[in-house]
């Protein structure tokens, strides 16, 4: 049995500088996706105080292919620690109003992430984050929600090489545990049962399948992406009956997204789309990321759903337009605070041409 081949839609990718925007225009041409989706990180560490970069090249690759690129906005952050501060500092509803009428298709957060949430002090349920719900809930807007990381990263024995280099490990006692982060969303969804959220990594829940069917039960307007997350893929096949039946039953609930970034962090681009597209339509076993891998063999019909249909069905059909007007009005605001000279001048030159 061949892999499943098209149509295709990469639901989660990242553009930091200006040399992400050729990167991924080229690379949705090479690789034959329909669309991408770039989901923007305004709050990858502390030096993003008032760092609006990737939601400004974002709406940059959206004006330069109005069909074919999707975004999701990311909340920018004036300081960190997030403090009580006067009334309107944050404003977390007035962002995300912004860049929905700017023509974000959606919200990205990064905010239940370990290393954000102790960077910002902020529980995903604190007060100052109501309104910012409400409205996403209200007018059913696209969110999607990085939350926790797999389990072994706080655990010394079993963090992988990378968690340490990268700062993702979590157990020297100074980050939530994966646990608390949890119950924190669950308060979330407990007040905000209707929002339309997509949970990245298949919310770290591949080792706990029965705790995804859970969720997918009780909250109908919950996605989960198979982004990797690598040791998913391990998971799924240590569980591969369940798995094969979770991803049947709900393949109207999952949508495909490849994390991908221009240094190639989780593996090169042909081997891992073809290594989750093959995981989908086969039944083979074969090896990537260091472990064997068995494929679910799913239908070409729950595969066209999860590669393509469900990301359409759960933003839109096709792309919002930019309101060049009002990008021209949020560059005049955060030009001057990007930190990358080649990305400010690739800014201003484009600025020139709204």
């Amino acid at each position: 049995m061949s892999a499943y081949k098209k149509p295709i839609i990469d639901g989660h990718l990242h553009v930091y500088t200006n040399k992400c925007v050729e990167y991924f225009f080229e690379y949705k041409e090479k690789y034959g996706f329909d669309a991408i989706c770039v989901a923007c990180l305004c709050n990858l560490d502390t030096s993003m105080e008032n760092d609006a970069t990737q939601n400004i090249l974002a709406a940059i690759m959206k004006c330069i292919d109005p069909k074919g690129v999707y975004a999701l906005g990311g909340l920018v952050y004036p300081e960190f620690p997030v403090t009580k501060a006067p009334e309107g500092t944050y404003d977390f509803e007035a962002q995300a109003r912004e860049l929905i009428e700017m023509g974000f298709d959606g919200i990205k957060m990064l905010e239940n992430k370990p290393t954000t949430r102790k960077m910002t002090a902020l529980s995903t349920c604190d007060p100052m984050l109501d309104g910012f719900y409400k409205y996403l809930e209200e007018e059913q807007i696209a969110v999607i929600s990085h939350v926790a990381d797999p389990e072994t990263f706080w655990d010394h024995d079993l963090a992988p090489e990378f968690s340490h280099v990268e700062g993702w490990f979590y157990g020297d006692g100074t980050f939530l545990t994966k646990e608390e982060i949890y119950e924190e969303v669950r308060q979330t969804l407990v007040k905000y049962p209707n929002l339309k959220i997509t949970f990245p990594h298949f919310f770290f829940l591949s080792d706990y399948l029965d705790e995804a069917k859970k969720l997918f039960d009780k909250y109908p307007n919950l996605k989960l992406d198979i982004t990797p997350g690598r040791e998913m893929y391990d998971n799924f096949t240590r569980h591969h009956e369940k798995a094969k039946e979770i991803f049947s039953e709900y393949s109207g609930r999952i949508i495909l997204g490849t994390d991908m970034t221009s240094t190639h962090f989780q593996g090169e681009p042909g081997d891992m789309i073809d290594t989750i597209t093959r995981f989908l339509s086969t039944e083979d076993e074969f090896s990537y990321w260091d472990f064997d891998i068995k494929g679910i063999g799913l239908s070409e019909e729950k595969c066209k759903q999860i590669c393509h249909d469900n990301f359409l069905s759960n933003l839109s059909s096709t792309p919002k337009l930019i309101d060049k007007k009002m990008l021209k009005a949020y560059i005049d605001r955060f030009l001057p605070l990007v930190k990358n000279k080649e990305t400010a001048e690739f800014i201003a030159e484009f600025y020139k041409t709204l």
